[in-house]
């Protein structure tokens, strides 16, 4: 009857693997990368199961491949594509909220830029707030006590 040796693992080509004849050793084929199982009269390939299996779920802007993975292979997520001229921002109003695309608001801009103006502004804003006067290619600037307008030449 073979000696039994429990949990001897060993590496090496496969061409060097030595006689089976002690059950429960294994053997790791190096060229091959295959693992084997010393049965006590043959060598078989080691097998784990039904294996291990991961899904990913993304959000609607994204799309997964490569899901369900089971015990090996690539999961890849990329973003899908999305119309021109939107951000992805949350809401514009209201409780926070998961982000989305939408347009861009004036409240997304920071508190300097203000909506264009025609005409010399007359509020009372915060210091180097700026707006711009289309209508007579002027940028006006709130130094902090009075409104300061600016000439421009607009050129392309």
């Amino acid at each position: 009857m073979p000696q039994k040796q429990a949990n001897v693992s060993m590496e090496g080509p496969f061409a060097n693997m030595p006689t089976a004849k002690h059950p429960g050793r294994t053997y790791y084929a190096t060229d091959t990368a295959t693992l084997y199982t010393d049965t006590g009269t043959a060598w078989q390939v080691t097998t784990f199961g039904a294996g291990v299996s991961v899904a990913v779920t993304v959000p609607a802007r994204q799309t997964v491949t490569g899901s369900p993975l089971v015990n090996s292979g690539t999961i890849a997520i990329a973003d899908n594509t999305q119309a021109q001229n939107l951000v992805f921002a949350g809401p514009v109003s209201g409780a926070a909220a998961a982000p989305g695309f939408r347009a861009l608001t004036l409240a997304d801009l920071p508190a300097p830029v203000l909506a264009a103006t025609t005409g010399k502004p007359s509020d009372t804003p915060t210091a180097l707030t700026v707006r711009y006067d289309a209508t007579a290619e002027k940028l006006w600037v709130y130094d902090g006590s009075a409104w300061k307008g600016v000439a421009l030449t607009l050129t392309s």
